[in-house]
Parts: structure tokens; sequence; C-alpha cells
């Protein structure tokens, strides 16, 4: 008797399991997720991520959409051409906007950021400079600014995060 009493309950509980993973499943709201680092269309994103980007874009439009996860939260980087620079949105899935990166000239950088940025890019012939605007939780999600050196030379890419007053904030380096 026991041999047919496990013969019977191993399909119910079988059924069960099965029946209680499409009620889970039928209950949660399915947001699109993606891989780190897949190109998206725009149409994909979560409306809210999608009208956050398109507010913020250029009237040039957006050229490149990237999905991917930061501290467990979907995020989406887009690339657009902003009054004629080079700028990058990044969005949560709700539609928060997280950090917007413009391209700027070494001229429009402030005086402390420029000698800075000349030092620690020294022996670097090719540099882009970038203005960064983070939305900061920690500052109340008040705007904080930062810009950011992209310096290439035949052997190594160097990247350098410094803020409005000179101070260094991150420097990176990597191999070519």
């Amino acid at each position: 008797m026991s041999r047919l009493n496990t013969f019977i309950r191993f399909p119910i509980a079988a059924a069960m399991l099965a029946a209680m993973g499409t009620l889970a499943t039928g209950c949660r709201i399915e947001q699109p997720v993606h891989p780190d680092g897949e190109a998206v269309a725009i149409d994909s994103l979560p409306d809210a991520a999608r009208v956050a980007l398109q507010a913020n874009a250029g009237k040039e439009g957006i050229s490149q959409v990237t999905a991917f996860e930061e501290d467990g939260s979907q995020m989406y980087l887009a690339r657009t051409i902003k009054d004629g620079r080079a700028m990058d949105i990044e969005v949560f899935s709700s539609g928060q906007v997280c950090c917007i990166q413009t391209q700027v000239r070494p001229e429009e950088l402030p005086p402390p950021v420029k000698r800075v940025a000349d030092a620690e890019t020294l022996g670097y012939p090719q540099r882009v400079f970038w203005k960064k605007e983070n939305r900061d939780k920690t500052a109340g999600f008040g705007v904080v600014v930062t810009y950011v050196v992209e310096a290439a030379s035949k052997s190594r890419d160097k990247q350098v995060e410094i803020d409005p007053s000179g101070k260094v904030l991150r420097s990176t380096f990597e191999n070519n």
C-alpha cells in the first residue's frame, strides 16, 4: 500500500507545484529584462523609460539604446546628439533619470578641472571631455556635477573623473 501511496502522491505534488508556478507568474507584471550590454529597440523599453529618454534626447533622436543592470535595477543607456554634442542618458526602467553625460570642449572646463585634466593625461594625444550630471540618492536626488576625461595613447587608455574644484575622484587605466 505504501508504494501505491507514493505512486499517487508524486503526480499530485507535481501537479500542485506546476499550478502554483502558473499562478505566481500570472500575478506578476512582466517587465522586459535584458542582459547587460544588449542593444535594444527603443520601442521595447518600458513606457516610462522610453518617455524619459525621448524627453532628454535631442531632435536628432536616439541612435542606440543599451540595457544593463546596476544594483539590481534594470537601466538603459541611450546615445544621442543634442545641440551638435554627443550625449549619453541613463534611466531606470521606472523612467527616473540617473545620469546625463554631455561632451564638452576643453575650453568649457572650469579652470581647476582643466589644470588637473591636463596634468593627469599628459602624454595622451587623444582626449575627450564630458560633463557628467548625476542624480544622486545621497544628495536627495539633487544633481551632482563631475567631469570625465577619456584619454588614449598607443598603448593605454585612461579615464579620470574630477569634481568641479579639481579633486580627482577616480582614475582608471586600461592597456590596449
